[in-house]
């Protein structure tokens, strides 16, 4: 793995981990593991940066402590047509429903972004919805149908958060 600020590879330390609390029911007060931090090691005759970066695991979303799949089960309800508090309802998470109108406002706010990295991985598929919203989940459905969810593949194949502004 490579260090992102330099690039230079051989020189990185695992040196904690990041742990936050978990949106699974029934648990939204336990922390969880939810990252690892790294030290690009200058110590010694180390040659790499000293500077630290952070490596979220797989089902998380920084900055959030609703996981991959609890979003991608609300936006899949949204998507069949319920509405946002029925669709956060039927997901049963121990967030209030202010968090669900939160998330929706931010994807709605990242939604070109979400887009320019989808058509890099997959063109979009006919258009069946004149809404563009419905259209961009649309396309993460199309672009990664299989594993864990479009949420969680679409993070691991970019490298970056889906609700990433920039």
């Amino acid at each position: 793995m490579r260090c992102p600020h330099c690039g230079r590879t051989g020189w990185l330390n695992c040196h904690g981990w990041l742990r936050g609390y978990g949106a699974d029911v029934g648990c939204g007060n336990v922390r969880k593991v939810r990252g690892a931090r790294f030290f690009c090691c200058n110590r010694g005759n180390r040659q790499g940066c000293g500077k630290t970066f952070s490596a979220m695991l797989h089902g998380n979303i920084p900055t959030f402590s609703v996981s991959c799949g609890v979003l991608w089960d609300f936006i899949a309800g949204v998507r069949k047509g319920l509405s946002r508090k029925a669709a956060w309802e039927a997901v049963r998470s121990p967030y209030s429903l202010q968090t669900a109108y939160d998330l929706w406002n931010r994807l709605r706010r990242c939604q070109s972004v979400v887009r320019t990295r989808l058509r890099k991985a997959r063109p979009p598929p006919a258009q069946t919805s004149p809404d563009a919203m419905l259209q961009t989940l649309d396309h993460l459905k199309a672009a990664f149908p299989f594993g864990d969810g479009p949420v969680c593949e679409y993070q691991s194949f970019f490298q970056q958060s889906f609700l990433a502004k920039t």
